[in-house]
């Protein structure tokens, strides 16, 4: 920590508190990267982000897509309310005890702490994230690991410009490759065999195919962003990891992902929902169902319109993000702590900022109208009853 005692800034991950910590401890202003597409909880649970968008806004793991029915807005409530479960009574108090015993600032909770934040950079782009209202501490300044591509190594350089019009499919799991059956392998294997293009596969030695094409090239790793720069890559063919995401929307080239946990699934979603691709799961696929789904993504122009719009965007962006990230942490260390950027809403119980307790009084002046109506009827039925009217 003696390191730490000329800093500046505090710069974390928006979901590890420990940087809120040492920002806490220090009295350091705080900036948080947000290094996915995803605002849902339990990013928007720390920090204040409203989760009023629930109706389009799908939660991490739902599956959903922004046009939800009836069914989709419940799961998507049942989700929030689980994962906020968790977070107010599992993982708040755990930070709690850190915080006590290390004696950093004891006065406030964790929850109080992460919505001190300075500042939240959303390391995203709304042409692929669901579209959401933003409270003005949160800076959407767009995807930070694509780039313009680079030559490529001569030897990858000449595989790619010898596959001719059919060009290359890259086919990458990232470590995910560690976790799927041999039987899953020997299945690509076979598919890829059976397709006309070139194939550039990252795979590990201890998970080699035991037979590989002709058309097929096995490496270790590659040059990811370059490759999906290239003029002749086809296809792009992943597990829906956020950098892959991003790398494949700035190149707009067309994909087929196979997502298997954590923000896979969403990140495939938000690529198939664009237009640029589909999602098969190569776990259960066949080599045959494998090889029309590539076939259909390559082929169908609509695929490769949709990429080249999404790129387009992300190009087009009036500051490259990396660049837009640095003003703002500029910004922050010119001005300090940022209070004029957080509404009021942070410091308001849930039942002020939902307006519940005004629905609550209008609700019991309603009450109240009715009851007295009721009562008056009822003075009026029995002062025109036909008794009294008798007596009378």
């Amino acid at each position: 920590m003696a390191e730490l005692q000329t800093a500046d800034l505090i710069i974390g991950d928006s979901l590890y508190p420990c940087g809120t910590l040492i920002a806490d401890m220090l009295s350091l202003p705080h900036i948080n990267v947000i290094m996915s597409p995803d605002l849902s909880v339990p990013v928007s649970e720390m920090y204040g982000i409203p989760t009023s968008p629930m109706s389009y806004v799908p939660q991490m793991g739902t599956g959903l897509t922004a046009d939800m029915g009836v069914f989709g807005r419940l799961k998507n409530i049942a989700f929030y309310t689980v994962s906020s479960f968790i977070r107010n009574f599992l993982f708040y108090p755990m930070y709690d005890e850190l915080k006590a015993s290390h004696k950093i600032k004891p006065s406030k909770t964790i929850r109080e702490s992460l919505m001190s934040v300075d500042l939240l950079l959303f390391a995203a782009d709304f042409v692929l994230a669901h579209a959401q209202p933003l409270p003005p501490y949160v800076k959407e300044v767009g995807f930070f690991m694509p780039s313009p591509s680079k030559p490529l190594p001569a030897e990858l350089d000449h595989f790619m410009r010898e596959s001719g019009e059919k060009g290359v499919i890259l086919v990458s799991f990232g470590t995910a490759i560690n976790t799927l059956d041999p039987a899953v392998i020997e299945m690509m294997s076979k598919a890829f065999a059976q397709l006309p293009h070139k194939i550039i596969w990252r795979v590990y030695p201890g998970n080699y195919p035991k037979s590989v094409s002709d058309n097929v090239k096995l490496v270790e790793w590659v040059p990811q962003n370059d490759i999906l720069g290239h003029n002749n890559t086809k296809l792009f063919i992943n597990h829906g990891g956020a950098n892959g995401m991003a790398e494949t929307a700035y190149h707009g080239v067309p994909v087929v992902c196979s997502p298997f946990f954590a923000d896979q699934p969403d990140n495939s979603n938000l690529l198939k929902n664009a237009g640029m691709g589909e999602i098969v799961r190569v776990n259960t696929a066949t080599a045959e169902e494998l090889v029309r789904v590539v076939t259909k993504v390559i082929n169908d122009d609509s695929y490769k319109t949709n990429g080249a719009r999404v790129s387009r965007a992300m190009k087009s962006r009036p500051r490259e993000p990396v660049k837009e990230a640095a003003d703002f942490v500029e910004y922050v260390l010119a001005q300090g702590h940022l209070p004029h950027l957080k509404p009021r809403s942070l410091a308001m119980p849930f039942y002020q900022v939902y307006m519940l307790d005004v629905m609550a009084v209008i609700g019991a002046v309603i009450l109240v109208f009715i009851a007295l109506i009721k009562t008056l009827v009822q003075l009026i039925s029995r002062a025109c009853s036909p008794k009294k009217l008798k007596s009378a």
